[in-house]
């Protein structure tokens, strides 16, 4: 199989450079070229590419869009990949971005950033060059990778040098770095009616989030942001925002998968299943749409609250599990779904079957700290499985849901059946107020303390 073309626009930033292109000799499966764009740097990066023995291409400053079309210029594979000076890849990524190129194409590899957000699930392994833990991101990427492709756009772009050349790369008159992922989506879009956009979730690549952006003072970058805005809305006539949804909607930029699934039919039948038609249908929703632990997602917001022995109802494939091991002594996490504790065995993670809104197989007061994210809106029972959680913890329960109200309840791409629209609505179904919340992703998700009695209170 042959390589693809890796591009890369660099400016003063020469230690992330140095780990980037490690990375990318240790790490590559097939024939590459590297093609390297040095955009007006000051730090000795030329210095270093010329003693290694790189080539390079070099400009006064204009911007990353210049340093990446003028590195395609010399693309002389089939397919490109646009690839940051702050990125790191794992093992395999070149060779599962390459095998899922097409012509139709326009695919991203799977990123991995220390810092919060919804997305990418955010997974340090050190935010700069000496406190980069490679080993610990190695396996972390081996632990997430699925062999699919789901329906996104996120940029990193892999594509065909022919279209890429053909839209004259990315618009540098809009913005030399700023929204042009969302430009180049919209030309792309406009012009080829065949175009699909992919997340490869087994080409996986760590995200430093420290390019050259980083380093412009704070006030002339929110003004070359807000410049950028205005020339988006000139050129395409509509904002930033109205593009995310406009495409969003005509691709389906919801995170599903290509092999998705309509649970509109489990909706329906789900009131009357048997508990073993309801457990087996988890299973071949896992076994369809894969693995995106949401839990572990925001394991920054509630990290602090974790407390000795722990228990996680609804651990699903154990990356929460796992991720969390290090801030808790004991850890066991439960499941339905008897694929997902086969996938969570392979993690070495400490996992059983149990229903929650059956019986936990646990003493009473036997957890110090019990978890459950994102699990409670999938239950017929919640009252039951909050019995149940509340007899076997004894100081606190850590809840993360989704804040919804009816309106989503026949919504296709998810197997939600219990709702909630606010924080004050779930403590009143708990029972009592939460000892610390946090409304996150937007005011889409709650994450909530609840102390249980002769708990020590979190100051």
């Amino acid at each position: 199989m042959s390589g693809i073309s890796i591009c890369i626009s660099t400016r003063n930033n020469l230690e992330y450079l140095k780990v980037c292109l490690r990375g990318l000799k240790k790490y590559s499966s097939l024939d590459n070229e590297i093609l390297i764009h040095v955009d007006g740097s000051e730090d000795g990066t030329v210095e270093w590419l010329e003693d290694k023995g790189y080539e390079f291409t070099y400009s006064d400053w204009k911007g990353a869009c210049h340093g990446w079309n003028t590195a395609a210029e010399r693309a002389t594979r089939d397919y490109l990949n646009i690839f940051s000076d702050d990125m790191f890849p794992a093992p395999l990524y070149d060779l599962n971005l390459k095998r899922r190129c097409r012509e139709d194409r326009v695919i991203s590899p799977r990123l991995v950033e220390p810092r919060k957000g919804s997305y990418p699930p955010p997974y340090d392994c050190g935010r700069a060059p000496e406190t980069f833990d490679e080993g610990k991101f190695v396996e972390y990427a081996r632990s997430i990778s699925e062999p699919k492709l789901r329906v996104h756009a996120f940029g990193a772009f892999t594509l065909s040098v022919k279209r890429f050349r053909d839209i004259g790369g990315f618009d540098a008159k809009v913005s030399p770095f700023f929204f042009i992922d969302t430009d180049i989506i919209l030309t792309l879009s406009e012009k080829y009616s065949d175009i699909k956009f992919y997340e490869v979730l087994d080409a996986i690549a760590y995200h430093f989030v420290r390019g050259a952006t980083r380093k412009i003072p704070e006030n002339t970058r929110k003004e070359m942001s807000k410049l950028a805005l205005q020339r988006f809305e000139e050129k395409w006539g509509f904002t930033v925002g109205e593009a995310c949804i406009r495409l969003g909607r005509k691709y389906k930029f919801n995170g599903h998968y290509v092999d998705k699934i309509d649970f509109t039919d489990f909706k329906r039948k789900v009131w009357t299943m048997t508990d073993g038609e309801f457990y087996r249908a988890y299973d071949e929703a896992f076994r369809q749409i894969g693995f995106f632990d949401y839990t572990l997602t925001n394991l920054d917001y509630f990290k602090d609250w974790l407390k000795g022995d722990l228990l996680e109802v609804g651990c699903a494939s154990g990356q929460t599990l796992k991720a969390v091991k290090p801030f808790c002594g004991r850890c066991v996490g439960v499941d339905v779904s008897k694929y997902s504790i086969e996938k969570a065995k392979t993690l070495n993670v400490k996992v059983l079957w149990a229903d929650a809104e059956k019986r936990l197989p646990f003493q009473d007061k036997e957890w110090e700290t019990v978890l459950i994210g994102h699990t409670l809106e999938h239950m017929r029972n919640p009252e039951r499985a909050v019995e149940e959680i509340k007899r076997v913890c004894r100081d606190r329960v850590i809840v993360l849901i989704p804040l919804q109200d009816e309106s989503q309840r026949w919504k296709k791409t998810n197997m939600h059946i219990q709702f909630w629209p606010t924080i004050e609505s779930f403590e009143e179904f708990w029972g009592s107020k939460s000892s610390k919340s946090i409304v996150a992703r937007d005011g889409t998700l709650a994450i909530m303390l609840f102390t249980l009695g002769g708990g020590e209170q979190d100051g």
